[in-house]
């Protein structure tokens, strides 16, 4: 199960690095048609910048979700199986939540600096 999610997010994470690495063409096609009067045409698939700023904060959240609930359940196994080991497992388990909610805040901070 595992291997098909993890199939299916890199096949996404690449659809949606296609499509942002594909803006300045956009850019660059208004920018032509403006200077000969035309109407400026809508990006290919109808989606705006900010629309893909909010999927992107979707996604962030989503996967930052799934990913803190794994580590959680993961070190609850641990901590069963070994009680001793509960102090270095905790330690590690809140030093892996903090890491993975930056990358959620890191998300945040692009979408404010690109809007």
């Amino acid at each position: 199960m595992y291997s098909k999610c993890g199939k299916l997010l890199g096949i996404l994470s690449a659809l949606l690095m296609g499509l942002y690495c594909a803006m300045p063409v956009w850019a660059q096609e208004a920018a032509a048609t403006a200077t000969q009067g035309a109407p400026e045409p809508a990006p290919a698939g109808g989606m705006s910048v900010s629309s893909m700023l909010a999927l992107s904060m979707a996604l962030a959240a989503v996967g930052g979700s799934i990913a803190q609930s794994l580590v959680a359940s993961k070190a609850v196994e641990g901590i069963a199986r070994n009680p001793e080991a509960e102090g270095k497992i905790r330690s590690n388990l809140m030093l892996a939540l903090a890491f993975i909610e930056s990358l959620s805040i890191y998300v945040l901070v692009l979408a404010f600096m690109l809007k």
